[in-house]
């Protein structure tokens, strides 16, 4: 189980690196519980449940990002084919060589970031993103209080930058959930 997440943690890494390049745009929350969720083959309705979203809008959001990755990695990409396409990627050590800057799992150099930063519906996301991962940030980002709190069940961001006027949820209302919680507090 440990070496299965491991190897989901290299896969999500690549692919944040190679849509970055490719699209000059990260993975939001809502994508990487996507990939989550098709790595360890849950239904969309399972995904959908645990970021407390709508089953068609995820399908949605799902839909987008099959054809981003298609895009980004020149074939058809699906949630079935997902796995085991990027499995076939991390083993073969011809596809990986392709790819050598995102395969060098034991350089510390190279994984170690200044930070993880989590932005929740702030103005201005792209360019602030771009600025914090030229720094050397590794940057997450949530479109609502509620997603951003289910990412802080499971992570733990080193800074938060939330909005303050947000619908359901303000920024002061995640702000005091987040400072209620032993885990994140």
């Amino acid at each position: 189980m440990k070496s299965n997440q491991h190897s989901y943690e290299k896969v999500i890494d690549f692919i944040q690196q190679k849509v970055y390049l490719a699209e000059n745009k990260s993975l939001t929350v809502q994508e990487e519980s996507i990939l989550k969720g098709a790595w360890d083959e849950l239904s969309y309705e399972e995904i959908a449940e645990s970021l407390y979203m709508s089953t068609g809008s995820i399908r949605n959001i799902a839909a987008e990002l099959w054809q981003k990755l298609s895009r980004t990695f020149n074939q058809k990409i699906t949630k079935k084919s997902f796995k085991l396409l990027m499995s076939k990627i991390l083993e073969n050590p011809d596809i990986s060589d392709n790819y050598p800057d995102y395969f060098i799992d034991d350089d510390p150099d190279i994984l170690e970031t200044k930070g993880t930063i989590l932005l929740v519906q702030v103005e201005k996301i792209k360019s602030l993103k771009q600025i914090l991962n030229r720094e050397g940030y590794k940057v997450k980002n949530a479109s609502s209080g509620e997603i951003a709190l289910t990412y802080l069940e499971t992570n733990l961001p080193d800074l938060i930058l939330l909005d303050i006027i947000m619908p359901q949820m303000n920024g002061y209302q995640v702000c005091k959930l987040i400072k209620e919680n032993e885990q994140t507090k």
